[in-house]
C-alpha cells in the first residue's frame, strides 16, 4: 500500500527537511513535535512507500518467533519500542508533517539550500 503525497504537495519553503524515512526520521519527527517545531514546518522525504517503522523490532519478531509475541504487522510504527504514541501515517498528517513517499532526494545544492527529488520537486 502506498501513501503518495505528491498531489497535495506545494512548493513552499520548509524550515526543516529530513532526508530519508528510516526509523531515525520517525524519532526526529517526534522530537520536532515535542518542541512545537513540526506543524507546517517539517517535511520528510523518503524513497519508501511507508511511514518510518521500527526495523529492529520487526527483525527480532521474525528471527525469534518462539521467544517473542507474534509479529503485529504492520504494527511496528516508530515509537512502539520506546512505549510512545504510534506514529502511523495519520499521526504525521495530524502533526502537520508533510511526507513525500517514494520520491528520494537526488540532488542537494548547499549554496542555494535546496533539495531536488527524483520526480523533480524542489525543496
Amino acid at each position: 500500500r502506498s501513501f503518495v503525497a505528491a498531489s497535495s504537495f506545494d512548493n513552499e519553503n520548509r524550515e526543516y527537511v529530513v532526508v530519508g524515512g528510516g526509523n531515525a526520521a520517525g524519532y526526529a519527527a517526534r522530537t520536532f513535535v515535542e518542541h512545537g517545531q513540526a506543524n507546517g514546518k517539517l517535511c520528510i522525504v523518503t524513497k519508501e512507500p511507508y511511514a518510518p517503522y521500527e526495523r529492529p523490532a520487526l527483525t527480532k519478531a521474525y528471527l525469534f518467533p518462539l521467544d517473542k509475541k507474534p509479529a503485529r504487522l504492520p504494527g511496528f510504527h516508530t515509537c512502539v519500542g520506546a512505549g510512545g504514541e504510534r506514529q502511523t501515517p495519520d499521526w504525521y498528517k495530524e502533526q502537520g508533517i508533510e511526507m513525500l513517499y517514494e520520491d528520494p532526494v537526488t540532488g542537494i545544492d548547499i549554496e542555494k539550500q535546496t533539495l531536488t527529488t527524483n520526480s523533480g520537486k524542489l525543496l
